[in-house]
């Protein structure tokens, strides 16, 4: 229930920027705004789904397990962004690099923990450090500096960067959002039965 609430705010509020990303051949979106952008909007996705699954009385005392899985997922999302960066730049191999450190990051830590007689607090936690060190090096560090490199650093507020790139994008955003709604109907049928 925590995904059916968390992902269709995170991809409503994320302007689907992916795929802006990726097709910005003037480089007009700025890498490192949409970065933070989409940081903010993962983390308010986050904290809405917390209060939510808190208000339904739906956490039965894991919500460190849930919260931090949540915040392991919100970590794809800000992944995102560099997967569009690198459809535009032509190097989809580093898409796969992501994916499978993420992925790595994300299991290896709870199957070895878990094997060993860890508890499901710490095998989570512990995937969730290695996620957010997969996510920050692979693609965070990685593309800012390459970036950098591929454009001009604007200079203006983070106000105007926000309503001159990513507005635009609005009615991108819909189809996925509604998409996902679509896809999780499931889970909220199963949590309100």
């Amino acid at each position: 229930l925590g995904l059916a609430i968390f992902s269709p705010i995170c991809l409503l509020g994320g302007l689907n920027l992916r795929n802006q990303i990726a097709v910005d051949q003037l480089k007009q979106i700025n890498v490192k705004a949409a970065l933070l952008f989409r940081a903010v909007i993962t983390a308010a996705a986050l904290s809405i789904a917390m209060v939510a699954l808190q208000g339904l009385n739906a956490l039965h005392g894991n919500w460190l397990i849930v919260g931090l899985l949540l915040a392991t997922r919100a970590l794809d999302h800000v992944s995102d962004i560099a997967a569009g960066f690198y459809q535009n730049i032509n190097q989809v191999q580093k898409i796969g690099i992501s994916f499978l450190a993420r992925g790595a990051a994300n299991f290896f830590p709870m199957l070895i923990i878990s094997a060993l007689g860890g508890g499901a607090e710490l095998a989570v936690f512990v995937a969730f450090l290695s996620s957010v060190f997969a996510v920050v090096s692979i693609d965070v560090l990685a593309i800012t500096s390459e970036a950098m490199s591929c454009q001009q650093a604007r200079k203006n507020t983070m106000l105007s960067k926000i309503l001159t790139e990513f507005m635009p994008s609005f009615s991108a955003a819909l189809f996925p959002f509604f998409d996902n709604l679509h896809n999780n109907s499931h889970r909220y049928a199963i949590y309100f039965v």
